[in-house]
């Protein structure tokens, strides 16, 4: 597996991914929140195509265990030292 590292910008990256995960969501009617469309300047070292497939697998996950008229919710938090937490959180049941 060939690894490719190079800029990527986490506001396009979520648009993208959100644009193919939406329609699921709708089919069950889970509302989904992007609270990181509003960080346009933000960018990260990766390769690009495995962070598009975590993230896709990620909220493909909180829709399909989810509840009917649920809620994802896409964010990130700035931990300092260049480090970056992308969160998706989920009004499903979660795991005992």
């Amino acid at each position: 597996m060939s690894v490719s590292i190079e800029p990527v910008s986490i506001s396009e990256l979520a648009r993208d991914v959100l644009s193919l995960t939406r329609p699921i969501a709708e089919k069950y009617n889970i509302k989904i929140i992007d609270e990181i469309e509003s960080h346009k300047n933000v960018y990260v070292l990766a390769d690009k195509t495995r962070l598009n497939e975590v993230l896709i697998n990620l909220i493909s996950n909180a829709i399909k265990y989810n509840r009917n008229e649920g809620t994802v919710i896409l964010s990130m938090e700035n931990k300092g030292n260049e480090i970056l937490s992308l969160q998706v959180t989920d009004t499903g049941v979660g795991i005992s």
